[in-house]
């Protein structure tokens, strides 16, 4: 009984210390192509959500003050949503950046959505005084995948 009872103790203290991702099913990545796919297509919706905001504005200012409880309530809806599109583009582009890629074709395909990201007007990855440590974040991921 002794040793059944060790046993069960060792068992114990090796499951206490294991890690629960050790026994979590593996999580499927992503591919590189998807994530940018999914990016663009959060870039074009952002877009649209922004455009829509803009156009409320411009009824708004146009009406002046006299405008309803309820235009006032679609602007601010509006622009919580146009707010929201962002954050989930923000958060492709922080997936993006982190990613690592597993073969040469990924980190150039990598490579061209940096200077594509850098270039774009509504990419968010350079809006930010952390803009440039995005992009050396990324170069750095794809150096993680040479090395």
């Amino acid at each position: 009984m002794g040793a059944t009872r060790r046993t069960f103790m060792k068992a114990v203290v090796v499951a206490a210390s294991t890690p629960a991702a050790a026994w979590a099913p593996p999580v499927v990545a992503a591919s590189l192509h998807n994530l940018i796919e999914r990016h663009r297509l959060a870039i074009n919706v952002d877009r649209a959500a922004w455009a829509r905001v803009a156009d409320i504005d411009e009824e708004l200012s146009r009406i002046g003050h006299k405008a309803s409880r309820r235009t006032q309530n679609n602007a601010s809806k509006a622009v919580d949503q146009a707010r929201a599109t962002g954050e989930a583009v923000r958060a492709l582009e922080a997936e993006i950046v982190q990613f690592v890629p597993a073969t040469l074709a990924e980190a150039g395909e990598k490579a061209r959505w940096i200077v594509w990201a850098c270039d774009d007007d509504y990419c968010y990855i350079d809006d930010t005084e952390e803009g440039s440590r995005s992009v050396i974040e990324a170069l750095r991921a794809i150096g993680r995948a040479v090395a």
